[in-house]
């Protein structure tokens, strides 16, 4: 079984130039995931952190939490950029984010 989290992503239009100013702008921040996304652990939003000359902040907006039965009925519902091959992270033809999570089935 995989959980399926979607998300509308927004890039912010703030720019930072310290990652200072980010904390102060999203405080309930957790240790960012593997993949470098901060997780807010009130609303489940994604922050995702991208430094260029400036630092751009992409708003991941939690939409909505799906079951499915494996990796190809995921990628059968979402129509992703790329084949999902693990748990993870991917993105949707339109950009959005789409995070895979396996579940380990409980035996009674």
């Amino acid at each position: 079984m995989y959980i399926v989290r979607t998300y509308l992503s927004e890039t912010l239009p703030k720019q930072y130039s310290k990652i200072e100013e980010i904390v102060q702008d999203f405080q309930f921040l957790e240790k960012p995931t593997k993949e470098g996304f901060y997780r807010d652990i009130f609303t489940n939003d994604l922050i995702e952190v991208k430094k260029d000359k400036q630092i751009k902040i992409i708003h991941h907006m939690f939409i909505t939490k799906i079951n499915c039965s494996s990796l190809k009925a995921v990628y059968q519902a979402f129509q992703l950029r790329e084949k999902p091959n693990k748990e993870g992270f991917y993105r949707d033809l339109e950009g959005n984010l789409i995070e895979i999570i396996k579940e380990e089935m409980q035996e009674t």
